[in-house]
């Protein structure tokens, strides 16, 4: 998998041509019903029809879909567990306790609420990042004021992710 897997994708796509504010307004409307709706069938709707319009109509790849997904996807889950777990006094019926720490149902319920939020919110936002261009969300926000010198550090931002990518790459492959 190449580093401009997801721009490839994002140049290449039908949805290239789809205006940057129609995107926009799907994505984040994706990203508010996962957030507001109950997890419970909510964010599993979101999530499928996040991953159903990237697969269908944007005809994004599979692999640069779940190449992008799979890091934050592990954060999802590390911070999830993270919640799952109690620390200190153990609740009335635990499901597993080992002195402070302890997992119980409702700190599991917890986190699966937590966590499928959390996953479907990014599934919309890499729809949005494989359909749209940094280039055509740069020029759209230019369009709309954003003042320069923040659009500059975020195109700035932007090339420094692909040269610390390349850097990395470089001193990986050299060892």
């Amino acid at each position: 998998m190449r580093i401009t897997a997801l721009d490839d994708a994002a140049w290449a796509g039908p949805w290239r041509r789809i205006r940057v504010g129609e995107k926009l307004l799907l994505c984040l409307g994706l990203l508010l019903t996962a957030l507001a709706a109950p997890a419970w069938p909510g964010s599993a709707l979101v999530a499928a029809a996040a991953v159903g319009l990237a697969l269908g109509p944007a005809r994004i790849p599979v692999r640069a879909l779940a190449t992008a997904f799979a890091p934050p996807a592990a954060f999802i889950l590390v911070g999830g567990a993270s919640i799952a777990l109690r620390v200190g006094e153990p609740a009335a019926d635990p499901w597993w306790a080992w002195g402070p720490l302890s997992l119980d149902a409702a700190s599991a319920a917890r986190a699966a609420d937590v966590s499928a939020h959390a996953l479907a919110g990014t599934l919309a936002l890499l729809l949005l990042a494989t359909t749209t261009p940094m280039v055509d969300l740069l020029t759209w926000l230019h369009r709309l004021r954003v003042p320069g010198p923040l659009l500059e550090v975020a195109s700035l931002t932007y090339r420094l992710l692909f040269v610390l990518l390349e850097t990395a790459l470089g001193v990986r492959d050299a060892s």
